[in-house]
């Protein structure tokens, strides 16, 4: 059994593997970012998980996963997202409001709960933000989608992830009836100097909304 700090640990160091360019190592000072822990204990823990043989750690590399602490990882984060379902779906809570009931949930450790949670919910793929749900072997399936900001003016599809990063902005964005599977039509993008841009669009042919940059990077879009 691992602690809920571990789990933490192990749960960050996949997400950050798995959107960094420098393949699956991840270095200290992101571990840090992610989490809001002092450098120093954030060396301690990658060393103790290393010691477990969870990861592999290098100095002034960092971290990266082992199949074991990939399979953990993978394992709290079915958990997380099968919770998520089942407060969205049964509880009426929103998307917005999930993502912090299921942060504390992910680390119950009853061997079968979750696996009979999914049976009762009926095996969902994905979780109220879009994003996958592994299955108990830990495998997880790869969804195509690219953020809102990344398109080009034109661009029609369907919204298929809003990011649970911030959930003030999740919270603005759904008031704004973006959710998933929506259809949005981007109909214009403006620059503003010196460093921010506009995305007009659509969605589901209703009136025309402008947003951020910022905001247009927390949706994820698949071309219709």
């Amino acid at each position: 059994m691992h602690s809920l700090t571990e789990e933490n640990y192990l749960k960050a160091l996949y997400q950050l593997g798995n959107t960094t360019t420098q393949g699956d190592w991840v270095n200290n000072r992101l571990v840090c970012e992610a989490l809001q822990i002092k450098a120093s204990s954030v060396t301690a823990m990658l060393k103790q998980l290393a010691d477990k043989q969870l990861l592999d750690y290098e100095p002034y590399k960092g971290a990266r996963l082992n199949k074991e602490g990939r399979l953990l990882a993978l394992k709290v984060i079915r958990k997380h997202r099968i919770w998520e379902v089942f407060l969205h779906r049964q509880l009426g809570y929103m998307p917005d409001e999930v993502h912090a009931i299921a942060e504390q949930l992910e680390h119950i450790q009853h061997p079968d709960l979750v696996d009979r949670l999914d049976a009762w919910l009926q095996f969902p793929q994905i979780d109220p933000h879009g994003d996958p749900i592994p299955n108990r072997a830990g495998e997880v399936k790869t969804i195509e989608k690219q953020p809102l900001a990344h398109q080009k003016a034109g661009f029609q599809g369907v919204v298929s992830g809003l990011s649970d990063q911030y959930s003030d902005l999740l919270r603005h964005l759904l008031k704004a009836g973006i959710a998933l599977n929506a259809h949005i039509a981007l109909t214009d993008v403006v620059d503003l100097p010196p460093s921010d841009t506009l995305y007009v669009f659509c969605v589901d042919g209703a009136s025309t909304t402008t947003i951020t940059k910022v905001m247009a990077q927390q949706i994820f879009v698949t071309p219709a």
